[in-house]
């Protein structure tokens, strides 16, 4: 890598110093050679098949612009390298929030939104009928969101339910609550739908392995239903509050382990909330602003340190509860700021010109 020179005076005397140039990303670049070509497509297919190195530059390997490296990108790469195909896009920014409005966001406050893998089923939590918080959904009918409704079956109760988590074939709702029949604190319930009664099914409590006598919460479920990540302060953690991932192992869940100090940084650490890739996760951290959304990348067989997701999402306001599109171009959020209807309501925020804007009001605009 080429080096450039710094000038630098210390008590009167010039040094010259040579330091390395901030490496830009070149989409397709995986290999950071600077060049696109047959080597990062071989470098891509030891990557993604191999269990090779990750891109050099994060993101380098997305070049069909969806911020995510997989069997898509590497087709796309094949094509521009050979048959002529579209030039590499990069990874765009996240947009400007948008209040989702009525009907799904009211006076009554909206929280812990979680969209199913094709977009067009919304579960989120808000006050309800039966005495505390419950999980509502609303469904996307080819202009708007219709009007939410208490998930049907033997989900909610007089206690409190939330932070729902469906898995992507939409068969298995998780969830946290603080019913009867738990550990000690909230615990994680799984409840299966059952087609022949359009409802879902009495809760089952994922048990010891995952549940403690403190509160544990915020399930997230990989794609493949493989790997749970949840928040929990039961667990032995030096920091207190932490997050931790569990595998299903085929008959039940492994005991947990906690993520690195890179995502447990201080024991505010919560919400999380996992691509389906499983390569990208935004969880929230306390802080001056109180919770905000942070994120992580998996790289070369770990998580990377943690950054704050920063403006526009979260600015100064108070962001909690992220939740990313199957696709990864929308990230739907909670959030406490000018605009809001009801105390917390839910935003979305989306990428580029390729991302979904169906899934908003159409007559809704930002209100900040």
């Amino acid at each position: 890598m080429n080096k450039g020179l710094t000038l630098l005076l210390i008590g009167g005397i010039y040094l010259f110093l040579a330091v390395a140039p901030v490496q830009a990303l070149i989409s397709g670049d995986a290999n950071n050679d600077t060049k696109v070509n047959l080597g990062d497509i071989i470098y891509l297919v030891n990557y993604l098949f191999k269990g090779g190195p990750s891109p050099v530059i994060r993101f380098s390997g997305d070049v069909n612009a969806n911020c995510q490296t997989n069997l898509s990108d590497l087709i796309y790469l094949v094509n521009y390298v050979f048959k002529g195909g579209p030039v590499p896009e990069s990874c765009p920014p996240w947009g400007e929030p948008q209040n989702l409005g009525p009907p799904i966001n009211s006076v009554d406050g909206a929280l812990t939104p979680c969209i199913s893998a094709d977009g067009k089923t919304l579960y989120f939590t808000k006050p309800g009928t039966l005495g505390s918080d419950d999980i509502y959904y609303s469904t996307w009918n080819g202009t708007s969101w219709i009007v939410p409704a208490p998930i049907p079956g033997k989900v909610n109760s007089v206690y409190y339910e939330a932070k729902p988590s469906v898995t992507a074939d939409g068969k298995k709702l998780f969830f946290e609550s603080f019913r009867a029949g738990g550990f000690g604190g909230d615990d994680i319930w799984m409840s299966v739908w059952d087609s022949t009664k359009n409802e879902w099914g009495e809760p089952i409590n994922l048990g010891p392995n995952i549940n403690t006598l403190y509160d544990d919460g915020s399930p997230s479920l990989t794609a493949d239903g493989k790997k749970l990540y949840f928040m929990s302060d039961g667990w032995p953690h030096g920091n207190g509050r932490a997050i931790w991932l569990s595998t299903w192992n085929g008959s039940g869940w492994d005991p947990p382990i906690a993520l690195n100090s890179g995502v447990n940084a201080n024991g505010t650490e919560d919400d999380p909330n996992i691509s389906a890739d499983g390569k990208i996760m935004h969880f929230i951290r306390w802080n001056f602003y109180g919770p905000q959304i942070y994120v992580s990348y998996w790289e070369n067989d770990d998580w990377s340190t943690a950054e704050n997701l920063g403006s526009p999402v979260n600015d100064t306001f108070p962001s909690l509860s992220p939740c990313i599109t199957f696709d990864g171009l929308s990230l739907y959020f909670a959030s406490y700021r000018p605009g809001n209807i009801g105390g917390t309501d839910i935003w979305v925020s989306h990428r580029g010109k390729s991302a979904k804007t169906t899934f908003e009001n159409s007559n809704n605009k930002s209100r900040r």
